[in-house]
């Protein structure tokens, strides 16, 4: 399979009609985040009229970020329709996994890190955040019960809500 590594200018660039991927607005925020902070090194897959088949949300990012000027792309010259998906299916491919352990140190050894900039995929999808916010469960032997939250008001005393959950528990 040909290709070859250029840079074009981000309006010449258009989303692929059939892409099989979306996202929501929170991971469109996040991943404007991630291109603010680190910039676009991740060539964009495109054939050769412009057609992104690898990277549309990063390009709708990019867009609304207000991007202008040449990116990295890779041009590819697929033969066939066929070809075509699997490179996009290839580009978006979770072949690796993460070992929780080590990603845990990482952030652990790293405290600057922000955590709700990345998100890592352990079977679904889950922030770092979430990733040590799961870690904290390690110091207990078992969930006893349902997660009680603090109301939002301040105006009310815990005898309230103990008479609130009995009611709720009878």
């Amino acid at each position: 399979m040909e290709y070859k590594h250029d840079f074009r200018d981000i309006s010449e660039l258009k989303n692929w009609d059939k892409n099989p991927r979306d996202i929501n607005d929170k991971e469109l925020e996040r991943l404007k985040t991630q291109i603010q902070e680190l910039g676009i090194y991740k060539p964009f897959i495109i054939l050769e009229d412009g057609t992104v088949i690898g990277g549309n949300m990063r390009l709708r990012a990019c867009k609304d970020l207000g991007i202008t000027g040449k990116v990295p792309v890779s041009i590819i010259y697929p033969k066939t329709e066929k070809e075509k998906i699997e490179y996009a299916l290839s580009d978006n491919d979770r072949a690796g996994f993460y070992i929780e352990d080590k990603v845990r140190q990482l952030v652990i050894d790293n405290p600057e890190l922000e955590l709700t900039t990345f998100a890592i995929d352990l079977g679904k999808q889950t922030t770092l955040q979430g990733l040590m916010d799961d870690g904290l469960d390690d110091d207990y032997s078992q969930k006893l019960g349902e997660v009680v939250y603090e109301p939002k008001e301040t105006n009310h005393k815990i005898s309230d809500l103990f008479q609130l959950y009995t009611k709720h528990r009878a």
